[in-house]
């Protein structure tokens, strides 16, 4: 990390232009059908903000939170006036001579300006976690307060000689008071600099881009910087050499977007000095998105992750031209530039700045040992498997330890649920409470009745990973996940056979006195039973689960559960039960 002298060094160079070279290129060149597609959305949203007045934030909404535990009331508004922010700035750029749009940015700026806090209901907390005084909200700084800079920031790179000097000079200042002049104070210490998560990248990378678009003196920008600096460690620090996120692919785009964002701007501002590009880490977290789409369908949705994640196309453009040997997942998943309802500006600017074109596409077989993650990837012909070993104090953990996630033609069949509402209960004790954070949700047995717990002290011993012609292992140890007694040893076996295209589940399981094995297998869609077997189908794709049915007695259950958006949704678990106590119980599952 780049100590104050070397950043001030840095700082004295011929800078290159930020943003202003992109820009002029974007509006020369031709664009590809993807990016028309992108800009016709944009303009067909603006009609219909054009229709609609500014949403209010009002105090009974804000209250929500804190009242009934509701989070999406308030923050849907909120994130209506960012988007608006985006929409507007994007089409005054590009066409200035529009009026209806340059008054439409103006008023969004100035009611983004009026609101009288930046940061979230549910982030009004100190360093040490405990809520914060009043009279602190104003200067709180979370992921959206330091988001709300950057994209004002950039509003004014983008439209500054097209905006009135009283609405640039209520930016600089609301910037100045709410954001700048807060983290210049060194005796405050906020949470995001601690939290090894996207939080420590997204306030940094958002703070520093702001600080380089908009502070002059040189002193104080090195000093912004330079905390700024010490935040990316921390969440540089969060990887292993593996580069893998393992909150899940969209949280690497949101941490590692950002970060990307910022890197850039600094590596021109410093013209080259401060390249974060050139460090290893970074370089293998830049290679590590194409790894949550191996299935070709399907993303991997461990943890809070989702299995149809969608990938930024002009970070990924860059990160390809930028870094060997990045690969982009196909055009289909790329995400419509106002899928993102938080609105990031600088992620779907980027979106149009950096166009490209693909230059490799993902492997038909792939296998891969993630160290750090600790998981196991393994894809042939038709089936995929992805398992995790891991801990259960990872950051957006479930309890889910030696789970699995099996793929028929890149769709999910037994599935990972993912992330469910976001509110005040998720992120509380109750947790573990939720039926999708909980073990019984995913693809892990039930011992004596017992499901997984939570804490990094309840963790998976990895005993093998091994790749071969005729056949993928893994194997690890889970003894230490549950809280029971009478377990002396789980060892669970996956093995993916090559030639059969199928998957072998071999659960060893060993008591002290007899002990009863409830095997559970989540699918989003009914599960058949029939004789000695479970037809678990989705959509087109099916796979049969075949199990001895003198051992176990098999029954399916629904459970209701709401998701990320606040739909319900419904899970179906197949529950293989053992039809008497054993002190020594081997169960093993074909899928195919």
């Amino acid at each position: 990390m780049w100590n104050k002298q070397q950043i001030l060094a840095a700082l004295k160079t011929q800078s290159q232009p930020l943003l202003q070279t992109e820009l002029l290129e974007f509006s020369k060149k031709s664009h590809s059908q993807f990016t028309l597609k992108q800009l016709s959305a944009v303009e067909k949203q603006a009609k219909i903000y054009l229709s609609l007045p500014i949403p209010e934030l009002t105090y009974s909404k804000f209250r929500l939170y804190w009242d009934t535990g509701d989070r999406e009331s308030y923050e849907s508004l909120y994130f209506e006036r960012r988007g608006r922010l985006f929409v507007f700035s994007a089409l005054t750029w590009l066409n200035p001579q529009n009026e209806e749009y340059k008054n439409a940015l103006n008023e969004i700026i100035w009611a983004i300006c009026s609101e009288p806090f930046w940061a979230m209901p549910a982030h009004f907390l100190g360093a040490d976690d405990k809520a914060l005084p009043f009279e602190e909200y104003p200067t709180q700084l979370d992921l959206f307060a330091c988001e709300t800079a950057f994209a004002l920031a950039e509003t004014l790179e983008l439209n500054g000689q097209l905006l009135p000097e009283m609405v640039i000079k209520l930016v600089k200042l609301q910037i100045e008071n709410r954001i700048l002049n807060p983290f210049l104070q060194t005796d405050h210490k906020y949470r995001f600099e601690n939290m090894k998560n996207n939080w420590s990248s997204v306030c940094a990378s958002a703070i520093g881009g702001t600080a380089l678009y908009l502070v002059d003196d040189t002193d104080t920008l090195a000093e912004l910087l330079h905390r700024c600096f010490l935040c990316e460690e921390v969440y540089l620090s969060s990887f292993g050499n593996d580069g893998i996120c393992t909150e899940g692919v969209d949280y690497w785009t949101y941490g590692f977007g950002f970060f990307v964002c910022f890197a850039d701007l600094l590596n021109k501002r410093t013209n080259g000095s401060l390249n974060y590009f050139k460090e290893h880490k970074v370089q293998s977290i830049a290679r590590s998105q194409q790894l949550f789409y191996i299935s070709g369908k399907s993303t991997i949705s461990f943890s809070d992750g989702s299995e149809d994640s969608h990938y930024r196309i002009g970070l990924s453009f860059y990160l390809q031209k930028h870094i060997d040997d990045v690969i982009l997942p196909p055009q289909n998943f790329a995400a419509p530039i106002l899928e993102d309802k938080c609105y990031r500006f600088c992620l779907a600017l980027r979106d149009l700045l950096w166009e490209g074109q693909p230059l490799t596409t993902l492997n038909e077989n792939f296998s891969a040992w993630l160290s750090n993650a600790q998981w196991f990837l393994s894809k042939k012909s038709s089936i995929t498997l992805a398992a995790k070993a891991g801990n259960n104090g990872e950051s957006h953990n479930h309890n889910d330890c030696g789970s699995f996630i099996l793929y028929k033609n890149g769709v999910q069949v037994l599935c990972d649920l993912g992330a469910g509402l976001y509110d005040a209960e998720y992120f509380s004790p109750r947790r573990y409470d939720i039926f999708v954070n909980r073990s019984f949700s995913h693809n892990i047995p039930l011992i004596e009745g017992g499901e997984q717990q939570p804490g990094s002290e309840h963790n998976a011993e990895v005993l093998l990973r091994e790749f071969g012609d005729t056949k993928n292992v893994f194997s690890c140890e889970l003894k230490s996940c549950y809280e029971n007694e009478n377990l002396i040893s789980f060892k669970r076996t996956l093995i993916h056979e090559i030639n059969t295209d199928k998957v072998v589940v071999n659960d060893i399981f060993s008591f002290n006195r007899p002990g009863n094995i409830t095997e559970v297998f989540c699918s989003r869609e009914p599960i058949a039973l029939q004789d000695d077997c479970a037809i678990i189908k989705r959509g087109d794709e099916k796979v049969v689960l075949n199990y001895d049915s003198s051992l176990f007695h098999a029954n399916v259950i629904q459970q209701e559960y709401i998701d990320h958006y606040a739909q319900k949704q419904s899970a179906w678990l197949l529950r293989l039960e053992t039809r008497s106590p054993q002190a020594n119980n081997c169960c093993s599952i074909e899928i195919e």
